[in-house]
């Protein structure tokens, strides 16, 4: 498995963006630590809002449907946004103490006020995305290897890491729709259609077609297929299965249109991206026996 890690941050002195800024709803595969540095934004996870404060920090899962909605002066824009993939954690750990970090996305926020670790947390993660910046062999040798120490830290603090609400605080319309994006995400791979929700969930499709594009900001159909073919890349990645198998595991059909979807929100082919995959992990692995060697 390819073994991939990227480190961004946004500042006030190097963002220009509009007030209320809110970004369309997306997923991958890989996972993200979510470090929010601004006075208060708001993160919606499978259309469920969470409210994050100064210093909270987030886990989001691989394959999640996700997005972020900032108000007020630019200067609340502030983040520092860490990614990584399995095959990250399984070039710097052993499988069991993998099988206990993965875990903590599923309780996945962690409360700067509840959290004594936090300022040891802040150091580490302002240190990864220092030396990531630079580019250079030996700073990115660094930077994987903090990022190894915050998710140890991580993993130290566990017990202090709490389930995101599914519903409190939420208003009837967006609970619906949590529960609608949950169901999506655990049946994606039977026959869903928007008259099968609606007879599901007791609405009319007109409401749940309209409220789902306001809460999640796709249409249903579209949040369908972006997990399945999600869930396709995983597999085309991750195992040497054909294309018409994959395509009936995750839901689809019909193969072409398989094809057609995937092309449509990964921009290429199934199989050229299983090529990719092959060629980047084959790449990568050689660019990191380089940087052992230095």
């Amino acid at each position: 498995m390819e073994n991939y890690v990227g480190m961004s941050a946004e500042f006030i002195d190097s963002i220009n963006t509009k007030k209320n800024d809110m970004y369309e709803a997306h997923s991958h595969d890989f996972y993200e630590i979510y470090y929010f540095l601004g006075s208060e934004m708001t993160f919606f996870m499978d259309s469920t809002p969470i409210v994050l404060c100064n210093q909270d920090l987030l886990l989001v899962d691989k394959h999640i449907f996700h997005r972020t909605k900032y108000s007020g002066d630019v200067s609340n824009r502030q983040f520092v946004n860490i990614s990584f993939n399995e095959g990250f954690l399984r070039r710097y750990f052993d499988s069991a103490t993998i099988d206990e970090m993965l875990p903590l996305f599923g309780t996945p926020l962690l409360v700067s006020s509840q959290n004594p670790a936090l300022p040891r947390i802040d150091d580490l993660i302002r240190s990864a995305c220092s030396a990531y910046a630079k580019k250079d062999k030996c700073d990115l040798l660094c930077a994987s290897h903090t990022l190894c120490l915050i998710l140890v830290e991580l993993l130290q603090n566990a017990g202090s890491f709490i389930e995101v609400p599914l519903a409190d605080g939420l208003s009837s319309g967006q609970s619906l729709i949590s529960q609608v994006a949950r169901f999506i995400n655990m049946y994606y791979s039977e026959k869903i259609t928007l008259t099968s929700l609606a007879n599901q969930f007791f609405v009319s499709k007109y409401y749940l077609s309209h409220a789902f594009k306001q809460t999640v900001g796709i249409n249903i159909t579209d949040f369908i297929n972006r997990k399945r073919t999600d869930e396709a890349a995983y597999l085309l990645e991750n195992s040497d299965m054909s294309l018409a198998d994959i395509a009936n595991l995750v839901g689809f059909n019909s193969l072409s249109y398989f094809i057609e979807s995937f092309k449509q929100y990964h921009n290429t082919t199934p199989m050229r991206y299983r090529i990719q995959k092959a060629d980047m992990q084959a790449n990568n692995e050689l660019a990191m026996q380089e940087v052992s060697d230095v």
